[in-house]
């Protein structure tokens, strides 16, 4: 409870951080699909998580790389998603901007996870906020397609193709 009523309040641009400071995260939110700021989250739907930036630095910064993690309410790394992972790094960034993250359906049950976020550039830290930067709130959507609100035990979500065959492995319809 204590880290959730923490990140409610946090101030990104007055938080102990590390690296070179180059480009400073200021903020942090989520938007839906149409790029407009929620509050909260269903599991299922897409997602758009945000990161404001500014540049300290006029000298061109490359292969930027922005990483985000999930954690649940005990602060416990759920996962984690650097761009360059995906094959994404940014270069030539404006003085002030913002990084977009979609997310397609997106897999985790109801409930509040911390988000932290950090910025590289060729493998150097440029910018990591020593502490959550925000959460995001979910609510149980219905992430199976099946019209059902139901969202499991645990916080991430799967889906399967379950199928029934027999000792012979003959199908069964």
């Amino acid at each position: 409870k204590d880290l959730e009523e923490y990140t409610k309040n946090v101030k990104i641009a007055e938080m102990r951080r590390s690296g070179t400071k180059e480009l400073k995260i200021t903020d942090f939110y989520i938007e839906n699909s149409c790029h407009e700021p929620i509050v909260s989250a269903a599991s299922g739907e897409d997602i758009v998580l945000v990161l404001q930036y500014e540049l300290t630095t006029t000298k061109p910064l490359n292969d930027v790389s922005i990483g985000l993690a999930i954690h649940n309410c005990l602060g416990e790394v759920l996962t984690i998603l650097y761009s360059d992972y995906v094959g994404t790094t940014f270069d030539e960034l404006p003085e002030k901007g913002k990084f977009k993250c979609l997310i397609r359906d997106f897999p985790f049950s109801n409930g509040r996870y911390l988000i932290s976020a950090r910025a590289v550039s060729n493998s150097i830290e440029l910018d990591w906020p020593q502490g959550y930067i925000g959460y995001i709130e979910v609510e149980a959507g219905n992430f199976y397609g099946t019209g059902s609100l139901g969202s499991g035990v645990g916080p991430v979500l799967i889906r399967g193709d379950w199928q029934l065959s027999d000792a012979k492995e003959r199908a069964i319809t």
